[in-house]
C-alpha cells in the first residue's frame, strides 16, 4: 500500500484503495449476484434528483420532517401533482459537497441531463408546473447541461434508446438496456 522511500517520503498506491472500494461498495461485495434483482425497482420515465444536506442531518423520513422543509416540501408538490405529471417520475434526495460542486437545492433531472440549482420552497410550485408538468424549461432558472465527474476518472453518460456509462479511464464501457447489462470492450 505505502512505501517509504530513501528520503522519507511516503508513496501511497491509489490501486489499494480502488481495489478496497470495489470489494466494499462495488461490484465485488460479497452480497453481489445472492439475489435476483430482478423486478426490484419499480419502472419509472423521469429520475430528480435533489440535493440537500449530508446523510448524517437526514431525518428517517425526510420527507415528512418539519425541520426539513425543502424534500419535503418536493414531495409534497409531486404527489399533489402526481395526475398531472406526463411520466412517472421518482424523487431521490442526494447529498452534496464542494469536492462534488452540488449544493443545497440543485436539482439533476435524467434522463434529460439537466441541472438547475436553487430550488427553494418559494419557487418549487413553478418548478413542479414548468418542468415535471409540462415539461418546459424551468423560466426562473437556466438549465445546466449535466455532465457527471467522480473522482480521479471521468465517466461519460449518453442516454438514447440505451443507457451507456462510459469510463474513459478504461477500455470497456457497460450498457444498460431493459434488465440486462452487459459489458461491451471498446
Amino acid at each position: 500500500m505505502a512505501d517509504t522511500s530513501e528520503n522519507g517520503t511516503v508513496n501511497i498506491s491509489t490501486e489499494a484503495v480502488v481495489v478496497d472500494d470495489d470489494v466494499k461498495f462495488g461490484f465485488q461485495r460479497p452480497e453481489m449476484y445472492t439475489e435476483n434483482l430482478s423486478g426490484s425497482v419499480h419502472p419509472y420515465e423521469r429520475h430528480v434528483l435533489l440535493c440537500y444536506k449530508t446523510r448524517e442531518d437526514w431525518p428517517d423520513r425526510v420527507e415528512s420532517s418539519d425541520s426539513d422543509l425543502l424534500p419535503k416540501r418536493l414531495a409534497g408538490a409531486t404527489k399533489e401533482r402526481k395526475n398531472d405529471i406526463p411520466v412517472k417520475t421518482l424523487i431521490t434526495i442526494f447529498e452534496g459537497n464542494a469536492a462534488t460542486g452540488f449544493s443545497d437545492g440543485d436539482v439533476l433531472i435524467f434522463p434529460d441531463m439537466i441541472k438547475y440549482r436553487g430550488l427553494e420552497e418559494s419557487n418549487m410550485d413553478s418548478f413542479v408546473e414548468e418542468v415535471l408538468v409540462n415539461g418546459k424549461p424551468w423560466a426562473s432558472r437556466t438549465p445546466e447541461m449535466l455532465r457527471l465527474r467522480w473522482p480521479k476518472q471521468e465517466i461519460s453518460l449518453t442516454v438514447g434508446e440505451n443507457f451507456q456509462i462510459k469510463h474513459n479511464r478504461k477500455k470497456g464501457s457497460v450498457r444498460f438496456s431493459g434488465s440486462i447489462f452487459q459489458s461491451e470492450e471498446g
